[in-house]
């Protein structure tokens, strides 16, 4: 069952570099500042060095939104069907989606599956997903409206032979600041499950994530991104806006402190959907035509849908799974869950709980 949700992870890793990575590289691709390979590249190494500023928001998907006791490894196996499922539906669609909102879906569908629907801490969802989801893309979209209306401002006597290669080579600085910021916060949760799998098992004597997990999900996800997520670079960076340098620097620099500051406050927002509605603001300032508003309505129908819908995937998986004899809901004696492990403390040795 282990190796199963090992393999499933680095599925799912795969999957998020269709629907995460083009998040960090849509810009600064769509205005051919860099060439897609020297992007991926790029957004991956900052994704992995963001992944050791910070573990809020790995505690809180993994500690504070279901019931202690509530994880175990069929759980984790069932809320990664549904993510994956939920992924690929949306790449397939070359839509934005979260996959950060869907592994959330997911978990907490399957441990309604397993223990009703008191498992999930409704008003933590409420808080700390739900209101932050709604919230981050337009806080974004008003923030980049406005600085992007105050760049035009000062550029408005200022020839394009001026400003046009400074903010071009910015760019590359704003792309790697999102970069590092989805390592930060929504870019663990591979890394995250993965820890939550060991600890369960008892594989994992330590509270860190292992640098391994950390290498291997990050390489991952660079060959999924690598493969898949041209197509999501055209919708975030032409479809809804024609995009040039100035606009690009703008839409990812107030996407970058947006997505890192929610992280510091452990609000697992999706970089995706911040970075769309940056976009839409920044094309708003120059006219409100600017904006291809049809594909805007589809992206919000998929962010809408993304939590129930990868929890009804994940719930049908847990249900299957237990009826056909697969669940592993009873632990070997003297072993936890990750639940159990994130409210007693993150640093503490595993082998005191």
């Amino acid at each position: 069952m282990l190796v199963l949700v090992v393999v499933l992870t680095l599925s799912f890793d795969f999957t998020n570099g269709f629907t995460d990575l083009p998040q960090a590289i849509a810009t600064v691709v769509s205005t051919r500042i860099l060439r897609f390979p020297v992007a991926v590249l790029m957004a991956g190494m900052l994704i992995f060095a963001g992944a050791y500023s910070s573990t809020a928001v790995a505690r809180t998907v993994a500690g504070r939104l279901v019931r202690t006791g509530s994880v175990t490894q069929d759980v984790l196996v069932a809320a990664l069907a549904g993510a994956l499922v939920w992924g690929l539906i949306t790449w397939r669609l070359a839509l934005p989606s979260s996959s950060s909102h869907a592994l959330i879906g997911g978990l907490c569908g399957a441990s309604i599956a397993r223990g009703g629907w008191s498992a999930v801490v409704w008003e933590r969802l409420s808080t700390d997903v739900m209101i932050p989801m709604v919230a981050s893309p337009l806080i974004g979209l008003g923030i980049a409206f406005l600085v992007m209306t105050a760049v035009m401002m000062l550029l408005a006597h200022a020839g394009r032979r001026v400003w046009d290669p400074a903010f071009r080579y910015s760019q590359i600085f704003s792309a790697g600041s999102v970069a590092f910021a989805h390592g930060a916060g929504s870019g663990q949760k591979g890394m995250g499950i993965l820890t939550m799998a060991l600890l369960i098992r008892g594989a994992a004597p330590g509270g860190d994530v292992p640098i391994w997990a950390i290498a291997v999900c990050t390489l991952v996800m660079m060959a999924g991104g690598a493969m898949g997520s041209m197509r999501i670079i055209a919708t975030l960076g032409s479809k809804i806006v024609r995009l040039n340098a100035v606009q690009g620097f703008a839409a990812q620099a107030c996407c970058a402190s947006v997505v890192y500051l929610a992280s510091q406050l452990g609000m697992p927002v999706s970089t995706t959907q911040v970075l769309s509605g940056t976009v839409m603001g920044v094309g708003a300032a120059q006219r409100m035509g600017a904006v291809r508003w049809e594909i805007v309505q589809k992206m919000l129908g998929a962010w809408i849908v993304t939590i129930p819908a990868a929890g009804l995937v994940a719930a049908g998986a847990h249900l299957f799974s237990a009826a056909r004899g697969l669940s592993l809901g009873r632990r070997p004696p003297g072993q936890t869950d990750y639940g159990n492990f994130c409210a007693i403390g993150h640093r503490r040795d595993y082998r005191n709980l």
